[in-house]
């Protein structure tokens, strides 16, 4: 009768750290698939980057483009209108030499404002709007990758750790 309370004992011993290791296995299946979900948005966090950085490289060519059209643009006519006061007025009436530079002036001036006035209330304002998304992202890139490497380090994810990094993309939408 002894053997067999023996044999019980051993037995309850073996399904005991069979329990544990098997909670072990789950408690690292589980973490491994919670890092797998980790890397997912991190990566859904990066593809939203660089489709925002080149959407900001687009406005920035926008930007530029207008930029140098505007000036040439005054530029030329500017040129134009000095030419036609170094002209020598003896052949053409001054009144129409006065009244085509007066236009040539007035769209020199025109083309100056309506191209600063496009870039500043337009482009500039897309620009701005694209680089302040691009920081709220990269914060979160940067939060993101710290959570992650501190899972990588302990290999457990407790459900309060995934709560608060999923928290992280909450915060930017409310």
């Amino acid at each position: 009768m002894k053997e067999s309370t023996e044999s019980s004992s051993t037995l309850e011993t073996v399904v005991e750290l069979t329990e544990i290791e098997l909670e072990d296995h789950i408690d690292t299946k589980v973490s491994e698939e919670r890092i797998q979900g980790m890397i997912r948005k991190m990566k859904e966090t990066e593809d939203k980057l660089a489709h925002l950085e080149k959407v900001r490289d687009r406005w920035q060519t926008a930007d530029n483009t207008i930029k140098v059209i505007g000036l040439t643009i005054t530029f030329l006519l500017t040129f134009i209108t000095t030419l036609m006061n170094a002209i020598p007025t003896q052949n053409i009436s001054s009144d129409a030499l006065k009244i085509v530079t007066a236009i040539f002036s007035s769209i020199a001036a025109l083309s100056a404002v309506s191209a600063e006035g496009t870039i500043v209330g337009f482009t500039s304002k897309n620009k701005a709007k694209f680089v302040g998304q691009i920081r709220e992202l990269e914060k979160q890139y940067h939060k993101c990758y710290l959570f992650y490497e501190r899972a990588r380090a302990d290999k457990k994810i407790t459900n309060d750790e995934l709560v608060s990094f999923y928290s992280i993309f909450q915060d930017k939408k409310e």
